[in-house]
This record gives structure tokens, C-alpha cells and sequence, in this order.
């Protein structure tokens, strides 16, 4: 019970300081001082004069770093800011998708011997899970907000999950998240009110559905917060 109640007042936390923070960095982008320097507008009417080549770029640019670690969410806000939030969304939600893709298939084409040689206690545990229901838990992990998507990509690629399920759970599990940072994103850059406090609802309605999905799922182990922490930054 102790934990549950943890786990909710650190979700609560999690919205306040990330809907404060992007309230705080639309503030500053109001400054004259801060505006002079980086003319936020500005970089939109550039992004938006070059039209798909310019998204395509970005696409291209975005879908590699994420391909690396750089986390995903960050490309979701930049996306927002520069393209606003349903443009923003829809790039960003594409690129987020090549990176993972491309981290998939080079841990199944190049890396599948080396790693599965020297799995750790932890990842035979969730190698297990997704050779057993990859669908399943490419899309819970997809969901928690915090998960290492580098590590789950690198998973999924080593085990004998088919890649359709990959791409498919990746795609509606990145899909809420990608959504509301782009929300934020557009929130900071445009100063929207209303599209901040959008976003801020979404980020925990989102993060209620999972304290729901854990509590009502049934698992043989009954470990359901330890297990899914395992993959957590």
C-alpha cells in the first residue's frame, strides 16, 4: 500500500515539475533579452518555408540521434516548438519510429550472438517475456514514461519477437507521449495556456491508466512495479 501510494505521489510530482518547467521556459522565451538571442518564431517561419524537404531533414537528423540514446521526448518537444503540435506530432512520432527500427535491426543483424552470450539476470528476464508475448511488452514498456527505449529496442532486436509486433506496439505506445511533448513543445514556443494545461491533462491520464493497468493486471509473479522498473533509466 505504502509503495502504491509512492508511486502516485511521485507520478502527482512528475506532472507539476514538468508542466512547470515548460511554463517556466515559456516565460523565458518571453524575455527581450532571451528573444534577441533565439527568436523562436522566427525558426518556425524557417522550418515552415521549407516545407517537406526541411521535415525531412529533421526526420532524417532525429530518427539517427535517437537511433543513439539521445531520449526521444526531447525530439517531441523540439518537433513542437518548430512545427507546432499536430505537425510537431506527426514528425516526431515518425522519427522516434526510424530510430527505433534501425536500433532494432542492428541488434538483430549485428548484435544478437554477442549480447544474448552475456545477458544479465535482468535482460533474460525481459528477453523471456518478449520471446514469450513481444507485442505485450514492447507496448508496456512503451507506455512507462521512463523506460530505456535504447535497451528496449536492443531486446527486442536479440530475441525472436517478429518484427511487425515490434513496429506495431513501438508505434501506439510511443504515440501518447510523442502527443503530449509535442503539446508542450508548442506550448513554450507559441506561449499557449490552453495547449500547456491539454498537454499537462494527457501526462496524467496517461501515467492514471498505467497506476490502473498494473493494479488490475494479474501476474503469476507479483511483481508487477519491480519487473516493470527494470528497464527504467
Amino acid at each position: 500500500m505504502k509503495s502504491k501510494k509512492r508511486q502516485i505521489a511521485g507520478d502527482i510530482a512528475r506532472v507539476v515539475i514538468v508542466v512547470g518547467l515548460f511554463a517556466a521556459v515559456a516565460l523565458i522565451f518571453e524575455h527581450p533579452a532571451v528573444q534577441e538571442q533565439i527568436d523562436v518564431q522566427h525558426l518556425r517561419s524557417l522550418m515552415r518555408d521549407t516545407g517537406w524537404r526541411g521535415a525531412l531533414i529533421f526526420f532524417a537528423a532525429t530518427a539517427l540521434i535517437t537511433a543513439v540514446g539521445i531520449p526521444r521526448l526531447w525530439i517531441s518537444v523540439a518537433a513542437g516548438a518548430l512545427y507546432g503540435a499536430v505537425e510537431g506530432s506527426v514528425v516526431a512520432q515518425a522519427a522516434s519510429l526510424g530510430g527505433a527500427i534501425l536500433n532494432f535491426y542492428l541488434a538483430r543483424t549485428l548484435l544478437r550472438g554477442p549480447i544474448t552470450r552475456r545477458l544479465t539476470p535482468r535482460m533474460k528476464h525481459w528477453y523471456k517475456r518478449l520471446n514469450e508475448n513481444g507485442f505485450r511488452w514492447i507496448l508496456y514498456l512503451r507506455l512507462f514514461p521512463l523506460s530505456n527505449a535504447s535497451l528496449t529496442n536492443t531486446i527486442g532486436g536479440i530475441s525472436r519477437m517478429r518484427t511487425r509486433d515490434f513496429v506495431s506496439a513501438t508505434f501506439l505506445g510511443y504515440l501518447p507521449m510523442t502527443i503530449i511533448f509535442a503539446l508542450f513543445g508548442s506550448s513554450a514556443a507559441k506561449r499557449s495556456l490552453p495547449q500547456l494545461v491539454v498537454a499537462g491533462i494527457i501526462f496524467s491520464v496517461v501515467l492514471v491508466g498505467r497506476y490502473w493497468y498494473e493494479k488490475l493486471r494479474k501476474e503469476p509473479e507479483g511483481k508487477n512495479d519491480g519487473e516493470s522498473k527494470k528497464l527504467v533509466l
